[in-house]
């Protein structure tokens, strides 16, 4: 439903489109994984809603994501750095700018049952933005995920006066859905989007950080990746009993892809040219190298 019936309403505004901005996190050799349910990063027009007063503004509203680190095949501790949002449209009077607060949570349950208990503040910070439409931010926030853990990223806005916000998202496709709090629209534990009418608000927010490899190789096991570079098989060879259990690349974006591993070989043809952080789980311990695609 769409809250028809209550003084403060779900409400999409009209806009004027500017080229959007995407921000990644590259930090010299350490290499960020982006944890990201969305298909796309581009940002829309038109397509948000809020909770806001038509003729006051904007009122609280808060905007969640989900992450389980197993989703992303991310079995140990994960050392986060940086939450992106994206923001589709600020109009604000306030002098010292619009404040939002980004904050992360963690937990071994399934968001959002039993929100907010059980859920543990790990890293909190508010930044504070003028008028804007289109744009990507990226919030740094530093905090050790347990490994086994579910990511909670919570954006919210207070109740202010003279300023309308909507928070940045497309239609073109979830990996899992973005759920909203608004104590004036009655929404008092997170809500899917979906069920408040707005099954194609796929909103933009990522989680930027790096996996801590806490297993230790003996320094004397084999590992080598034929050829390199590679255009079609790619072959890891490894000491006698040494199993590959899961493998994985990810670009110099952070964005992650699944291989398909038979016999210590893998199909690396669909894979576009460029550099790869290659990760190999096995029997032994985890094993990383650079794969370069041609």
């Amino acid at each position: 439903m769409r809250y028809q019936n209550l003084t403060f309403n779900f409400h999409r505004l009209n806009m004027k489109k500017i080229t959007s901005i995407c921000l990644f996190l590259l930090a010299g050799a350490v290499h960020s994984q982006m944890l990201t349910q969305s298909v796309s990063q581009d940002l829309m027009e038109d397509n948000s809603a809020a909770c806001v007063d038509f003729t006051l503004g904007i009122r609280d509203n808060t905007f969640y994501r989900a992450f389980p680190l197993s989703d992303f095949s991310i079995s140990g501790d994960y050392l986060l750095t940086a939450v992106e949002f994206g923001v589709e449209q600020l109009t604000t009077n306030e002098p010292g700018g619009f404040p939002v607060t980004v904050s992360v949570y963690s937990t071994t349950g399934t968001f959002p049952a039993n929100w907010p208990d059980n859920y543990n503040l790990v890293a909190t910070q508010t930044i504070f933005l003028f008028d804007e439409t289109l744009t990507m931010h990226t919030v740094p926030l530093s905090a050790t995920i347990p490994a086994g853990s579910t990511i909670v990223a919570a954006v919210a806005v207070p109740l202010t006066d003279a300023t309308f916000f909507q928070i940045g998202s497309n239609n073109e496709g979830q990996l899992a859905p973005g759920y909203i709090t608004a104590e004036a629209c009655g929404l008092l534990t997170p809500l899917n989007l979906a069920s408040a009418g707005f099954p194609n608000m796929h909103m933009v927010m990522n989680i930027q950080g790096t996996e801590q490899l806490s297993i230790h190789l003996n320094e004397n096991a084999l590992f080598q990746i034929v050829p390199n570079p590679a255009d079609g098989i790619v072959n890891f060879r490894l000491n006698d009993g040494i199993e590959i259990t899961d493998a994985t690349v990810s670009d110099m974006t952070g964005k992650s892809f699944k291989l398909n591993v038979s016999e210590n070989s893998a199909e690396v043809s669909q894979l576009p040219p460029g550099i790869y952080l290659l990760k190999l789980r096995t029997n032994a311990g985890v094993f990383t190298g650079k794969l370069v695609k041609k």
